[in-house]
């Protein structure tokens, strides 16, 4: 998950604009079940979300909004901060949006605008694959205390790969199908750096061509710059001391000896929360035989951090600074979205970054026969 401008999500919503004379780029919309008064208009910006505009919403469930756009970006068109859409606006777009105001992350349907219509078409399919990830992370709580617990995670795990690997199939044809989108700034967080590398420099390079003055596109090229200088196997991982949910620091050099997996994750993140079930596998499977779980997360409160443990069953060394994404790991290990995973050897050193599911159960296995 994206710490910056990529929010994934869907909205509909309508009213009548509170400005006094037409701006460059216009929104229209229909809403039907509309019961606001109001909608709005907000920026994600690369480091923060900038309220715009707003307008009144009648009561045919109808707006219209004029702004002005100086450059393409991501928007959030809300009637409030759990019920929304995001589109990409440019200036010159004239968008009409419609749906039902009180599923608008499921229903809303737009056009107008290329960009948007292909970040629409990308979020029905992510939502659709989240929704059968979610139904299994349900299935796995339901049978922890199951005798059949191992088999079922084990038929559960490998109906999770086949999303995730569907997934990644169904983003790199968008990107292929859409080769200069503005919405594969969000497709492409869907893969995994390490493995799709090739994906990002040829992104970078279609989007930096076609946007270059974009404050969006400029940051995704910062990124891939730096991903050429990034950790890479042989690497001795750089030191951790951060505390635990007891107050105690714990150091990552401590368990030197042993194999180490550092897990990056975060209680809100649910991709990470649906991968722990492999992990919490693959822990018992070979913690006796040297295998540690380092996980470090990378949430801002206490509470939902140590209910998280619990509820997942995470039962390895936790540790976090609760600065979020100002975390003083996330400088050192280039953490630009999770989960992400490095796996270490008994060293200390690098052997493999990015590792989940089958892919960490073989090398897991190969290491630790």
């Amino acid at each position: 998950m994206k710490k910056v401008f990529l929010f994934f999500a869907l909205v509909s919503i309508g009213l009548v604009s509170c400005s006094s004379k037409p701006k460059t780029t216009e929104i229209k919309g229909k809403l039907t079940n509309s019961t606001s008064d109001k909608i709005y208009l907000e920026e994600l910006t690369t480091g923060a979300v900038v309220m715009k505009d707003s307008a009144v919403v009648n009561k045919k469930g109808e707006f219209t909004m004029y702004y002005n756009v100086p450059t393409v970006g991501f928007y959030r068109l809300k009637v409030d901060n759990s019920n929304y859409i995001i589109l990409i606006l440019d200036s010159l777009d004239k968008i009409e949006v419609t749906g039902d105001a009180t599923k608008m992350a499921d229903t809303y349907k737009v056009k107008g605008s290329k960009n948007s219509e292909q970040l629409c078409e990308l979020n029905i399919q992510l939502r659709k694959n989240y929704i059968k990830l979610d139904s299994l992370q349900k299935v796995f709580k339901e049978n922890q205390s199951s005798p059949k617990r191992d088999s079922i995670g084990g038929i559960l795990e490998k109906q999770y790969n086949i999303i995730i690997e569907g997934e990644a199939k169904f983003v790199k044809d968008f990107i292929a199908k859409y080769p200069t989108s503005f919405a594969n700034l969000a497709a492409i967080e869907r893969l995994s750096p390490e493995k799709d590398v090739e994906y990002y420099k040829k992104l970078d390079e279609n989007l930096y061509a076609k946007y270059p003055k974009s404050d969006y596109v400029q940051a995704f090229h910062t990124r891939v710059e730096q991903m050429k200088t990034q950790l890479v196997s042989g690497v001795l991982a750089p030191e951790i001391t951060l505390n635990n949910p007891e107050g105690k620091p714990i150091s990552l050099s401590s368990f030197r000896g042993k194999y180490v997996l550092i897990d990056f994750w975060a209680s809100w993140c649910r991709p990470c929360r649906a991968e722990n079930p492999n992990v919490v596998k693959l822990f018992n499977q070979y913690h006796d035989k040297g295998f540690e779980v380092f996980s470090v997360s990378l949430d801002k409160e206490k509470e939902a951090w140590v209910k998280a443990i619990a509820d997942d069953k995470l039962t390895w060394t936790h540790v976090s600074d609760l600065a979020f994404w100002n975390s003083s790991v996330v400088k050192p290990y280039s953490v630009q979205s999770i989960p992400i995973t490095f796996l270490l050897d008994k060293e200390g050193k690098i052997i493999a970054k990015g590792l989940r599911g089958d892919q960490l159960a073989a090398k897991l296995a190969e290491l630790m026969p």
